[in-house]
């Protein structure tokens, strides 16, 4: 079926960490019976290194509801919220993220409803899911599904918030019945709807393999477990999030159709290249990266020699050979005299050691051998080869070696700020606690140093430097009322960001990572009247449970549980 106007597609393909690259893919549908789209979602992957390893890849569908475009309205704020607030919060505890994410969405919608005569009930189910390198955490508000396909087997892993869904799991009606029950769109939670909008929370660990697939019930109702479980283990995600929706417009098309796929590959597997994915900029444009398969056609054909032996194991053949070459030169001209090297030896140029004690950040390899000279005479760039970085060493400065040498100048490794993210506010004396990553070991008289300033004005310390590591993380908590550069500046704009320092004579060392806001109000604001017609309901996390997924449709019991 050709593409419609109707519909519109994001596509991402992202390296993820340990061992694993992410394919995702968004395609939304209006469907037959509908004359506008009421469903939201999106793909989200913060630009920043330290904000994807801190908070990770956050992946939302959403199906709205109410008159007057009212349902539009509220998918598109639950979307847009979401991701503001999740990544905005500064936990690292990806349950608690998002609960206050959700919230916050509940509430804004519910306000907006309140306050807009024509759109008054409004309100969107969400179900979504954040991966933070393997760990893969699922909420829901709803009937808008989340499912794993897992060694080719289809598991829903969310729970419906639905009438009949209920009844599923009361025992009252099978699943077969309430597939075609007709009360089955009757929904008992939605985020700004309902006076209980408690979402139910999942998580578990992706494994190499793995497909999540996140969608409406637009597209749940039209088409079979079975048939998802098909097409999915058949299909590229791209191939298949459109066969899906074509299949639900086959059968009716009767709801707007949205899904998001995305799949868990080894790292360096064979993969099918697939197309960019706009991103939104600053100015709320997009921008487009070239697709692997513009890449691959880019690159100079290799010829059979080179397809079975790399360049890189030819250079380092030649190398070789050359080195042999010379030292046979270099022996004959000691012992005879006779011979002379007609050209110098190749001059082998000394890496500084690391200090004794110290753990080495690898940096990414590069082929040893010379690449060939593009058309316009400029060498093509080498393709890099990542190494592990090794492990910090977490023993205390005083096990490290006495009199070790000090690490050259402008050789340090960077400091990763990790939290807080985003512009908080801090408020009265209360304590916040700032964390950094740092792969490299500080010497006996060394430590970090939290800086903090207003606009216009330098740097200073936050508070005593910190010599000492907590756990697998650089940290330290300040009460900000008492930093030096609060007691002057009061209430306002502040920056922060982490120095390496040498402690006697004080000296920063290396670069400083970009500063990050904050805001400091020296008293709380009055509290806000609460609005007991739409209260939110916290979900506290609840203790981990070994659930093996099972075929649908088996029905699962609420709560958390780990799939």
């Amino acid at each position: 079926m050709a593409e419609r106007p109707s519909s519109q597609q994001n596509q991402r393909v992202a390296p993820a960490a340990a061992g694993l690259t992410l394919r995702a893919v968004w395609l939304s549908d209006v469907g037959r019976a509908r004359d506008h789209q009421e469903d939201s979602g999106g793909v989200f992957e913060p630009s920043d290194a330290a904000v994807l390893q801190y908070k990770g890849r956050l992946y939302v569908v959403a199906d709205g509801m109410g008159g007057h475009n009212a349902g539009e309205i509220a998918s598109q704020m639950a979307v847009a919220e979401i991701q503001r607030a999740y990544y905005a919060d500064p936990s690292a505890d990806i349950p608690t993220a998002l609960t206050n994410a959700l919230q916050s969405a509940h509430q804004a919608i519910a306000q907006h409803a309140r306050s807009t005569a024509s759109q008054s009930g409004m309100g969107t189910t969400v179900t979504l899911a954040v991966v933070r390198e393997r760990e893969v955490h699922v909420a829901n508000v709803g009937d808008s599904r989340t499912y794993l396909l897992r060694s080719g087997v289809l598991t829903q892993v969310s729970q419906d918030h639905s009438m009949v869904a209920e009844q599923v799991r009361a025992g009252v009606l099978t699943a077969e019945q309430a597939h075609n029950h007709p009360q089955r769109n009757v929904i008992t939670r939605a985020l700004g709807k309902t006076a209980t909008a408690k979402p139910d929370f999942f998580h578990g660990a992706l494994q190499p393999g793995d497909t999540l697939i996140l969608c409406s019930d637009g597209l749940s109702t039209m088409v079979t477990d079975s048939e998802i479980q098909d097409i999915v283990s058949k299909w590229a995600p791209a191939d298949a999030a459109r066969r899906l929706v074509d299949l639900a417009n086959e059968h009716g098309g009767l709801d707007n159709i949205s899904v998001i796929i995305v799949r868990a590959e080894a790292a360096g597997g064979s993969r099918t290249a697939m197309p960019a994915v706009p991103r939104a900029d600053a100015a709320g444009g997009s921008r487009q990266a070239m697709p692997a398969v513009m890449r691959a056609a880019a690159e100079p054909p290799r010829s059979a020699a080179e397809r079975r032996f790399p360049l890189w194991l030819m250079a380092a053949a030649a190398v070789i050979a050359l080195l042999a070459l010379t030292g046979v030169i270099l022996l004959l001209q000691s012992t005879r005299g006779e011979v002379k090297a007609t050209s110098p030896a190749p001059t082998l140029r000394a890496v500084a050691s690391q200090p004794v004690g110290a753990t080495a950040t690898l940096a990414p390899t590069l082929p040893s051998a010379p690449t060939a000279p593009a058309g316009d005479g400029t060498p093509s760039a080498a393709t890099a080869t990542l190494a592990p970085i090794a492990t910090p060493d977490p023993s205390p400065i005083a096990s490290q070696t006495a009199g070790a040498p000090k690490q050259p100048a402008g050789s340090f490794p960077p400091i990763v700020l990790l939290a807080p993210v985003g512009n908080i506010t801090i408020e009265g004396d209360a304590e916040r606690t700032f964390t950094w990553d740092w792969s490299g070991r500080l010497q006996a008289d060394q430590g970090f140093q939290v800086l903090l300033w207003k606009d216009q004005t330098q740097p200073e310390t936050a508070a005593e430097p910190v010599t000492t590591k907590t756990g697998s993380s650089w940290q330290q908590t300040i009460r900000l009322s008492q930093a030096p550069a609060v007691k002057k500046g009061g209430d306002g704009a502040y920056f922060w960001t982490v120095a390496l320092i040498e402690l006697t004579p004080y000296k920063q060392l290396g670069a400083k990572p970009a500063p990050r806001p904050l805001t400091y109000r020296s008293q709380k604001p009055a509290p806000r009247p609460t609005d007991t017609a739409t209260p939110f309901v916290r979900l506290s996390p609840a203790p981990t449970i070994d659930l093996r997924p099972t075929p649908t449709p088996t029905p699962f019991g609420g709560g958390q549980r780990r799939f």
